[in-house]
């Protein structure tokens, strides 16, 4: 790894540290039954701006924190591929194609979290034809999303951010 890369990934990890902070900070003013529902409830419930206020503009801004998280998260790991447990659990899935389910995914939700937040956000799957040919993939990872509770998602990438920082400490430290 040149120092460029070293210098992209101390800033990635800088940004996605600040969103998570801020993720922890909305959660706070959240109760445990405000983060019990899916990402899909969520999303229904937001169907017009007026619908986005008091609790839901919390739960909304979490999820929109968690998201920007994960951008930077994924991009270190795509930097970093092939380094650590989360890429290949994720191109293991990602390569299942028509074959991947719901269950196999929420199965790595500790390890792919990331991944499913950035889609979400990028809607990577239609990008190009290379990614089409795991168009199919892609659609069930986007229903695991779905499934997740916010808690689950917060609780997932707090996981993710951990351990990331362990294998960063020798980069992120200097």
């Amino acid at each position: 790894m040149d120092a460029d890369d070293k210098r992209e990934i101390v800033q990635l990890w800088w940004a996605g540290r600040k969103y998570f902070k801020m993720a922890e900070d909305v959660r706070e003013d959240l109760s445990d039954d405000d983060l019990q529902l899916t990402v899909k409830q969520l999303a229904n419930k937001c169907e017009k701006m007026s619908d986005i206020k008091g609790v839901t503009a919390l739960q909304m801004k979490l999820n929109a924190h968690l998201g920007s998280c994960a951008i930077r998260l994924y991009s270190i790991d795509e930097k970093c591929r092939g380094m650590s447990v989360r890429w290949s659990d994720y191109e293991s899935l990602k390569n299942k194609k028509d074959a991947l389910t719901v269950s196999e995914v929420l199965q790595k939700k500790e390890t792919v979290v990331h991944f499913l937040l950035r889609h979400n956000v990028a809607h990577e799957e239609d990008a190009t034809s290379k990614i089409q040919k795991h168009e199919k993939a892609y659609k069930t990872m986007q229903d695991a999303l779905q499934e997740l509770k916010i808690e689950q998602l917060y609780e997932n990438m707090r996981l993710v951010r951990d351990e990331m920082e362990k294998e960063l400490a020798p980069i992120i430290s200097k």
